[in-house]
């Protein structure tokens, strides 16, 4: 029995689950839902974090197999997966979706997806909800709904139908979740308000740069500003020194520069830290100076083992506990790895074990569309693995090595 079919057929949850949801509000962080997001659309280093995360998880390929008979077989048309790539009219593709639920984990901890159902009972598109809308988890207090604000009313929508994802707050477990980003509260708003003084320089915040007095009659003074501008004003005169037979004048410093305030390296500390808190390899988003192609190809594959897989597994472990339950408990969904060395280790198996695998098998998986002549044929032996696109022999998985590994074996020989 599933978690949610428990709540299907329990009148009076158990004392348990009743002393464990009692409290199952969740609590506000320390700056509200608006502070946290805005971050998200001033700091242009976490947005392009966040983005690259999202992306990352929205490009990812789903699969579907069925059990039948003690056998998972792979089912390619089915309402689940129609669900999951597209969830509902008004989303453009299902990667934005993707994209959106991703980008709600990162930022406030929580992702909601509400089912909306057919005459049958069956899911038929999955809407997403802002989190900032879901004013109350299920608890003994609210029946165990969830108090989602929609539009201007308060409704109460079953646990059942709604999907919650969530990254785990370990202070406060049966509650709402937390975001990646409230660990470096302190480092967005050192960055956002380092950028905001850098915007309020070139507006001059109504302060000048310097206080110039001399003890000179009102027209000498004037004098003096009209050389002062015409010795000191343009950049040919940048540098110069301005030479004077008063000793009276006096000026005063009232803005610290950039260099003075250490602005440059507030914002490239700040930068990095919020990158090493996502664990993305500086290489991913373009910073490539120090790199070369092995370092590359390494930092895609540490991007794709130690920030997407974690991340992807929890949203398949989700939708396999929640939306393919719906569906029958046969079902299950799992998803492409991303890691390269995945790949590459399936193809060196395919390529020494060819007979354990089926034709198609080897096409889909370098790219290609079935061949549904041989769509139960298995390869043999002796076979050499040669796939024909527009009639061209393609012989890819002949040698199934990584251009660096062909490198290095040069390099041996």
């Amino acid at each position: 029995m599933s978690f949610k079919d428990f709540f299907k057929v329990k009148n009076n949850p158990t004392k348990t689950t009743q002393t464990l949801t009692n409290s199952y509000r969740g609590t506000a962080p320390t700056l509200n839902s608006t502070d946290m997001e805005g971050f998200y659309n001033e700091v242009a280093y976490l947005n392009l974090m966040i983005r690259k995360v999202a992306e990352g998880i929205s490009m990812s390929k789903w699969k579907l197999h069925k059990t039948i008979a003690g056998k998972k077989v792979r089912v390619f048309e089915h309402p689940i997966l129609d669900l999951i790539n597209n969830f509902n009219p008004l989303m453009n593709t299902g990667m934005d979706g993707w994209y959106s639920i991703q980008s709600w984990l990162e930022i406030n901890g929580n992702a909601y997806l509400m089912m909306e159902r057919n005459d049958q009972g069956f899911p038929v598109y999955l809407w997403s909800i802002n989190p900032n809308d879901v004013l109350e988890l299920p608890s003994k207090t609210n029946d165990f709904n969830y108090v989602v604000k929609i539009k201007e009313s308060i409704n109460k929508i079953p646990l059942t139908e709604i999907i919650h994802l969530k990254n785990l707050n370990p202070q406060d477990i049966y509650g709402k979740g937390i975001g990646t980003i409230h660990a470096m509260l302190d480092v967005l708003q050192t960055t956002k308000y380092s950028s905001k003084q850098v915007v309020n320089y070139f507006y001059n915040q109504a302060v000048p740069p310097y206080i110039i007095g001399a003890d000179v009659t009102p027209d000498q003074l004037t004098e003096l500003k009209q050389s002062w501008d015409m010795n000191n004003k343009g950049f040919w005169n940048r540098h110069k020194p301005y030479f004077t037979n008063s000793s009276s004048i006096q000026v005063q410093k009232l803005t610290d520069s950039f260099n003075d305030m250490q602005m440059l390296q507030i914002l490239e500390n700040g930068a990095e830290t919020i990158r090493q808190l996502f664990g993305i390899p500086p290489e991913i988003i373009g910073k490539v100076e120090n790199s070369n192609r092995a370092t590359i190809q390494g930092a895609r594959e540490i991007f794709a083992k130690e920030v997407l897989m974690y991340r992807l597994l929890k949203i398949q472990e989700t939708l396999n506990n929640t939306l393919v339950l719906e569906f029958g408990n046969n079902f299950t969904i799992e998803f492409e790895s991303p890691v390269p060395s995945d790949k590459e280790f399936i193809l060196r198996g395919m390529k020494d074990f060819k007979e354990q695998f089926k034709f198609n098998e080897i096409r889909e998986l370098l790219g290609f569309e079935p061949d549904y002549k041989k769509e139960d044929e298995y390869m043999e032996a002796s076979d050499d693995i040669i796939l024909e696109k527009d009639n061209m022999p393609i012989n890819r998985a002949d040698n199934p090595k990584s251009d660096e590994d062909i490198r290095r074996e040069n390099e041996v020989e």
